[in-house]
């Protein structure tokens, strides 16, 4: 019976146990609070978050050269009225009111000055901007709601 070849019950209990372990670091490493099923879901909400700021980032610019040409090409006080700030926020304002890409827009004003801040289509991250001292958008970082 010794020369009999052939897997033991022992080795093949320990092959188990081994894939057993396996398996359960691998159901971990995709379902956990740092799983890559997690990870691409934020992901794809970070994507939405930048989708959105690349086009309020762009309509400010152009809001931002249509005042200047009008301030500098104007012969009225209207530059004096209207500052940078206000003229690209109600711009903003008038093309975006509520959403940008699926993403849910909030603008805010603190103390005379402006935010904006957006807010990913599952309402878990969000990004708000200021504005600078010329009236250009500056973003922050996203983070959780």
């Amino acid at each position: 019976m010794r020369n009999q070849k052939g897997i033991t019950l022992i080795a093949l209990v320990i092959t188990i146990i081994v894939l057993l372990i396996l398996a359960g670091v691998s159901i971990a490493m995709l379902t956990g609070d740092n799983g890559l099923l997690n990870k691409s879901q934020q992901a794809v909400r970070d994507n939405a978050l930048a989708g959105a700021k690349d086009i309020i980032s762009t309509e400010s610019q152009a809001l931002m050269a249509e005042y200047l040409q009008t301030k500098y090409t104007s012969n009225s006080s209207w530059a004096t009225t209207n500052s940078a700030e206000n003229y690209v926020v109600t711009g903003l304002k008038a093309k975006f009111a509520s959403e940008v890409s699926g993403c849910k827009v909030t603008y805010n004003t603190t103390a005379g000055n402006e935010s904006i801040t957006l807010t990913d289509p599952d309402d878990k991250r969000t990004v708000t901007a200021t504005f600078d001292d010329q009236g250009a958008i500056v973003w922050g970082a996203i983070t959780n709601k």
